[in-house]
């Protein structure tokens, strides 16, 4: 997938929650919310983590595991645009 169509699926899916903290501020607002992409990869990272034999777990990085789970999100993705 392209950078450019990345970006286009990196709009906020949900926006975030403001929290008053102790002092009665407001937190500052950093976190966008979560894009399709990351919620299809939350998704697929699940699926992952379910149905692979704890040996695999174990062996596995946690940056492949998320590459998988990124290029599922990115799959579904291009899916979506046909």
């Amino acid at each position: 997938m392209s950078d450019e169509a990345k970006k286009s699926y990196c709009d906020p899916l949900f926006q975030p929650v403001i929290i008053p903290n102790d002092m009665g501020d407001h937190n500052s607002g950093h976190d966008a919310g979560m894009s399709l992409r990351d919620y299809f990869a939350g998704m697929a990272l699940q699926v992952i983590t379910k149905n692979i034999s704890l040996d695999d777990f174990v062996r596995l990085k946690p940056q492949e595991l998320a590459e998988g789970a990124y290029k599922i999100a990115d799959a579904m993705i291009e899916r979506r645009k046909r």
